[in-house]
């Protein structure tokens, strides 16, 4: 019974998380996505943003994994390394998301205020969106590109 009860608790939790289908959709869950600037859509994505995409979708996974609550660390050093390697990525990420907009000093108007934790976590909502968005954006061009050829 208390196997059943897991599986049950386990299911809920992943049917309650779904990356947003619309920016709309997703600044409605978060609406401090609303003050960003318009952002290019997925679908016209160069091969370079679609690549640092990737590349930064892969690291903010591995952030996650490495201190998901926070740094562990035996020292100060530590967890100065810790921070500095978030607020690396966090820049990087950033200036990606300046890339995809016309108004890239908007997005650094968006990052005031907001604290570094918080500012990753909202980045990574952004790249799993975008991740999605671009997977979606192949599948059209490929069901487009097999009508054509019929």
């Amino acid at each position: 019974m208390v196997d059943e009860t897991v599986e049950e608790n386990t299911a809920t939790e992943s049917d309650d998380f779904r990356i947003p289908e619309t920016w709309t959709e997703l600044c409605e869950n978060e609406p401090l996505f609303s003050l960003l600037p318009p952002l290019a859509p997925a679908e016209r994505l160069s091969f370079k943003q679609a690549a640092q995409l990737r590349k930064l979708d892969s690291m903010a996974g591995f952030t996650l994994n490495a201190d998901i609550n926070g740094p562990e660390a035996k020292s100060l050093d530590d967890i100065e390394a810790k921070i500095d390697e978030r607020m690396e990525f966090v820049g990087t990420a950033l200036d990606w998301v300046k890339s995809l907009t016309v108004k890239p000093d908007k997005v650094d108007e968006w990052t005031t205020g907001i604290g570094l934790d918080e500012l990753f976590w909202l980045i990574e909502a952004i790249l799993m969106f975008y991740t999605d968005q671009l997977g979606k954006s192949i599948a059209s061009k490929r069901k487009s590109a097999s009508t054509r050829s019929n």
